[in-house]
């Protein structure tokens, strides 16, 4: 990262790049949480339909027995 000498370059190239890498965190951040969303909500999903998919077998075992 260039940072420009002398006059207010100097004062806002630091203050530019302070606010740049929190932007970054941020936005790192909100891509992690919604991965870990999309994650929760896939292994609850797929927890509902094993459920389903136990009771129903359940279900069928007792029709055929």
């Amino acid at each position: 990262m260039l940072m420009p000498l002398g006059g207010k370059g100097d004062f806002l190239g630091p203050k530019l790049w302070v606010f740049k890498q929190r932007m970054l965190w941020w936005l790192r951040q909100l891509h992690y949480g919604r991965a870990v969303s999309l994650l929760r909500s896939g292994v609850t999903t797929w927890f509902a339909l094993s459920r389903i998919l136990w009771s129903l077998s359940i279900v069928f075992v007792a029709l055929v027995v």
